[in-house]
This record gives structure tokens, C-alpha cells and sequence, in this order.
């Protein structure tokens, strides 16, 4: 008896997860090969590095730091633990309040908690358009 379609295709979408999760893992890896850089300039986590840095800063009473890049890349350095390029924090005073819970947790903590919780929200929209076991393997 041929197999139906759907169980070839979850088949596969469980196949690409976990394809696309030992890459991903890979990269996460290669981004800590100096310290918290990649050894070429960029911290783990990225931009992330911005909003993290920010609410830390703010929420620790060393807001003036957060506008005055020079006060603001060293702290990012001394995060990384090695030189970094010039990260700038460019968003309004507003996303301060948006990021505060981050300044709760370590910067590591903070990352995977932040990209946990982009992932949760964006299954969540695609669970109300597709109702269904199919959402989670399509988020």
C-alpha cells in the first residue's frame, strides 16, 4: 500500500529541522571562536549585542553611557571579551523600556532567551493561520 503524501512531507520537513538545526549550531559555534567573536570583529549574538548592552546599561544607572559611542563600545568589548567593530545603540530611548527584562539575565541567557522568544511568537502567528500539527513544523 503507497504511503500518503502528508507522512512524506513531515517526513521531510522533520528531516530539513534537523538539517537546518546542526548548521545552525555550527554557526552559533564558529561565532565563539575568540571569546564571545567570531574572531573576525563580530560578537555572538550579533546585533543582539545592541539591545542587551542598552538595557543593561540603563538599567544599572550608566544611561549616559548608551549614547556616547566610545563609553558604549568599550562596555561591548569588555562583554565580548575581545575587540569588536564599532556597535552603535541608534534606537530611540523608548525601546529601553521594550528591552528591560533583558538587563535581568547574562548576556548568553539574555541571547537564547531573546531567540526563543522571536521563534515562540512567530509560531504563534503561523499556529492562527494554520491551525493544526503542521505550524509547529512549519515555524
Amino acid at each position: 500500500m503507497r504511503r500518503p503524501l502528508p507522512d512524506l512531507t513531515i517526513t521531510l520537513a522533520r528531516s530539513f529541522i534537523a538539517v537546518a538545526a546542526a548548521i545552525y549550531l555550527f554557526d552559533l559555534w564558529q561565532q565563539t571562536r575568540d571569546h564571545l567573536t567570531n574572531g573576525a570583529l563580530r560578537p555572538f549574538g550579533d546585533d543582539f549585542i545592541n539591545y542587551w548592552s542598552g538595557a543593561y546599561l540603563a538599567w544599572h544607572g550608566r544611561a549616559a553611557e548608551i549614547y556616547d559611542p566610545v563609553a558604549f563600545h568599550l562596555f561591548q568589548e569588555s562583554v565580548a571579551g575581545a575587540p569588536i567593530q564599532g556597535y552603535h545603540y541608534s534606537y530611540p530611548p523608548v525601546l529601553l523600556l521594550l528591552t528591560a527584562p533583558l538587563a535581568f539575565v547574562p548576556y548568553i541567557p539574555g541571547l537564547a532567551l531573546w531567540l526563543a522568544s522571536g521563534w515562540y511568537a512567530f509560531y504563534r502567528a503561523v499556529r492562527l493561520a494554520m491551525p493544526g500539527r503542521g505550524a509547529l513544523l512549519l515555524a
